[in-house]
């Protein structure tokens, strides 16, 4: 089995670097594309901008009739109150409580102006209340309020930190998989040096006491390669005329790369010494 390599931990002067090694280009193609993008919004402003209010619009007023028709209503009392002077029994209670309070000076020049300068504010009062009510409702969010189309600003997005931040996510990423990977090839590697024990129903014997295990292929059926040690290929197979999985080598292979750790047998068929393949003897 192969051990993966741990990812580098990312270096925030070279990731300044490479913004800064990018940035004319990126400010170069901020000033091809921006105008075309400008452009490009005010076309399809221009084209859909319209149609898309009144088709909101009409969808509006058709799922929500009353609260249109409410807002439409309040619109048109606000606009006609805006103009309209204090009603009459407002008046008529005002003087009534400004001739209370003057007395006998209600009818002097005094008190007349009095009066007139009381009614005019009364006036904007009135008023006044008719344009919070307008600015109100023109202030509320309605259902078919047109949306701008949406353009993306490069530049503000390429930044130092950015760059920054998106070496330190592929970090972790990579930091992720890799203890992912080393812990599967961990559990691999534990898997295998325990199952080598019953490679040819005797090699946890051949381990302790060194003896070598018959391991040629043509001796082998339904050979797959499960993984590797270092650079020695592990196979899962079966001996032929035994259905029992066994997991090993191939002595062919070791012979290429560590010919100490294999010998010919008595029989003619080479054997691997398992305890100096692994065991380092």
């Amino acid at each position: 089995m192969s051990s993966p390599k741990a990812p580098v931990q990312p270096d925030s002067g070279q990731d300044v670097q490479k913004w800064y090694d990018n940035l004319d280009k990126v400010y170069s193609a901020q000033l091809k594309y921006a105008p075309q993008e400008a452009q490009q919004t005010l076309d399809l402003a221009t084209q859909y901008a319209g149609p898309i209010a009144e088709a909101l619009r009409g969808a509006q007023e058709g799922a929500y009739p009353e609260e249109t028709q409410l807002r439409a209503d309040l619109l048109a009392q606000a606009q006609a109150g805006m103009q309209s002077e204090v009603p009459q029994w407002m008046r008529d209670q005002y003087q009534s409580g400004v001739n209370a309070n003057l007395g006998t000076n209600a009818g002097s020049p005094i008190g007349a102006d009095y009066m007139s300068r009381g009614m005019m504010q009364q006036t904007q009062d009135w008023q006044n209340q008719y344009r919070n009510m307008g600015l109100g409702l023109i202030g509320s969010q309605p259902v078919f309020n047109a949306q701008q189309p949406m353009t993306t600003n490069y530049m503000q997005q390429f930044t130092p930190q950015q760059q920054m931040q998106y070496s330190q996510q592929g970090y972790s990423t990579a930091g992720s998989i890799y203890g992912s990977q080393a812990a599967a090839n961990a559990q691999m590697w534990g898997s295998a040096m325990g199952a080598v024990g019953a490679v040819g129903g005797g090699l946890g014997t051949g381990w302790a006491t060194g003896l070598a295990q018959k391991s040629v292929k043509r001796l082998k059926e339904y050979m797959v390669k499960i993984g590797k040690i270092d650079d020695i290929n592990i196979y899962k197979f079966n001996f032929i005329g035994k259905n029992v999985t066994e997991i090993g080598v191939i002595a062919q292979e070791i012979q290429e790369i560590k010919p100490e750790c294999v010998i010919t047998g008595e029989d003619g068929y080479l054997r691997v010494k398992y305890d100096k393949l692994f065991g380092g003897k």
